[in-house]
């Protein structure tokens, strides 16, 4: 019988240590209440095996909009999360610019992705469909979904006389 060197031995058992190493971050939950007046609300579920998820609500440039997201998902190796994911061995990220692996991160159509975590709130710099995922490039082996509540608030109709320029 042939006997295992100590590299054979102990990277395996490095390696499963290491993929639990990873430690949730808490959830930042800046609104206790939803911050528009009046809007649209839309229920989804974003899908930690699953690419950039088309949500359905289609977002205008200049509209506000408010993502609430909660649950649990894991993006493999053991890295249970919330939206805020969690930091730990860096596995690679799909938006570089959020340190947390399993985050949960938006667009809208093609444009640029951010970091949606618990809470987002803003205004859409385009038109497109909002598109969620997992700030994870590798989603064979993760599992999970999160909910997320979508509220949207249309942008304020322009001004529709003539303009006169001089």
């Amino acid at each position: 019988m042939k006997k295992k060197t100590v590299r054979q031995t102990m990277l395996p058992l490095l390696a499963l240590l290491l993929a639990g190493c990873a430690v949730p971050l808490p959830a930042n939950r800046s609104y206790a209440e939803v911050p528009l007046n009046s809007a649209q609300h839309f229920a989804v579920s974003v899908y930690a095996a699953g690419d950039w998820q088309d949500s359905g609500v289609t977002l205008k440039s200049g509209d506000r909009f408010f993502l609430d997201a909660q649950g649990t998902w894991s993006g493999g190796l053991g890295w249970v999360s919330g939206p805020s994911g969690a930091v730990g061995l860096d596995v690679g990220r799909i938006l570089p610019e959020e340190p947390a692996a399993t985050a949960l991160i938006g667009r809208i159509g093609s444009g640029a992705p951010f970091s949606v975590r618990d809470q987002y709130f803003g205004t859409a710099a385009n038109d497109g469909n909002l598109f969620m995922r997992m700030n994870d490039p590798t989603t064979f082996d993760n599992s999970g979904a999160l909910s997320v509540d979508i509220y949207v608030e249309a942008a304020p109709m322009g001004n529709t006389g003539t303009v006169n320029v001089h």
